[in-house]
């Protein structure tokens, strides 16, 4: 959430990125360090409030262990060290094991980044997780579910919503606010006339946001723009305990997917990934976060 949320970066910030973290609604910054003038501009959000912290990057934890206390007791295990990039991205199992062959099995552009970029986060949000990228970003994340099946249509609608937010319709509807609505009011609206189901209440006070009628986004509208665009990477944070997981991701574009496999279903799985045309690699490696 943007509320109560914090900005973390891995580089030194500098004026250019500050300038764009002042838009933008958030209660802090983690980075390495800060240029002057970066730290100038920050030090101005929130009237001065805005939570400015600096890590060290060498910091390592010398105990190699994390502690949790539920209901008086300590549980105890080892730091999840795993590391995620193309070494240890893993093997195709859908067309071959080469995996030297990677980069020509996936489908499109930046696929292996967009696939080490979904299974990264992952290991930071609570499992049950499904995560949606493209084109070097993190555009839908399910976290916390019972049900992996619900996974994959949660974190896909809001990949869904991604997509629509670019829809011709969607971006004409920015140049027809009045100029006194804030900005989160604006975004609210979008999705609502993404969504576009309203109380009658609802619908009178989304109206007066607006200088004139929008023009209606209808369900053949976001359908059609969806089929022909949104193209994503899927990663699973274990494996997929029946077919209907891919059968659902198909729907939402995902042309490849990681996960750890181990599955009893993992062959039904790989089928269904044939049939879709779909790509998908095995890392062998869980990564369940309570």
């Amino acid at each position: 959430s943007s509320f109560g949320d914090f900005i973390a970066l891995s580089h030194t910030v500098d004026e250019c990125t500050a300038l764009e973290i002042k838009k933008v609604i958030s209660d802090g910054i983690v980075a390495p360090g800060y240029s002057p003038k970066a730290l100038e501009i920050l030090k101005q959000k929130r009237k001065g409030n805005y939570l400015i912290l600096q890590v060290d990057p060498s910091y390592q934890n010398s105990q190699d262990v994390e502690i949790r206390e539920i209901f008086g007791m300590s549980l105890v295990q080892q730091v999840n060290n795993y590391r995620i990039n193309r070494q240890t991205i893993g093997k195709i199992v859908t067309n071959n094991n080469d995996k030297n062959k990677l980069d020509e099995a996936l489908n499109f552009s930046n696929s292996i980044d967009n696939l080490i970029i979904a299974n990264i986060s992952l290991k930071y949000a609570q499992s049950n997780n499904v995560a949606f990228a493209h084109d070097g970003q993190l555009i839908g994340l399910a976290a916390g579910q019972q049900n992996r099946v619900d996974c994959v249509r949660l974190a896909g609608e809001k990949a869904k919503m991604w997509w629509l937010r670019r829809h011709p319709k969607v971006l004409a509807l920015r140049s027809l606010f009045k100029p006194e609505v804030k900005k989160q009011d604006r975004t609210n609206a979008i999705i609502r006339y993404i969504h576009g189901k309203f109380t009658n209440e609802e619908y009178d006070y989304w109206l007066s946001l607006f200088t004139e009628l929008p023009e209606s986004l209808t369900q053949q509208d976001k359908d059609e723009f969806v089929k022909e665009n949104i193209v994503c990477s899927l990663a699973s944070d274990a494996f997929f305990p029946f077919r209907d997981n891919i059968d659902v991701a198909a729907q939402y574009g995902v042309k490849n997917i990681i996960q750890p496999g181990g599955s009893q279903a993992d062959q039904a799985v790989i089928d269904a990934c044939s049939l879709y045309g779909i790509t998908m690699v095995f890392t062998d490696s869980r990564l369940f976060y309570h």
